[in-house]
């Protein structure tokens, strides 16, 4: 399903999946260690954060429905009633004058 809205991301993504290597930092770049945001959710926050995508929203616009209504119903029995821990990556590039 996710790649039901891949060709739907604005250009400017490219930005972020690149982890921001094609900015130029006009200073000294420091190592940055690896770093993710984690939380609890249940399956409903899970479904609100897919839905938030600005790919997802532009699809919605372009063809009149939700990306993710067909993977809700499978996606709801995987995940059962209980909270799960999710992870994704924060990408951060620094510079020191």
């Amino acid at each position: 399903m996710f790649a039901e809205v891949e060709g739907f991301w604005p250009p400017e993504r490219d930005i972020v999946e690149n982890h921001y290597r094609d900015i130029d930092i006009p200073m000294g770049e420091l190592s940055v260690p690896k770093f993710e945001m984690q939380a609890s959710w249940s399956v409903d926050q899970l479904l609100g954060y897919f839905r938030t995508w600005s790919a997802t929203r532009r699809y919605q616009r372009e063809r009149n429905v939700d990306p993710f209504e067909a993977l809700e119903a499978d996606l709801r029995r995987a995940w059962g009633t209980k909270r799960r821990e999710v992870r994704w990556p924060l990408t951060l590039r620094l510079g020191r004058k």
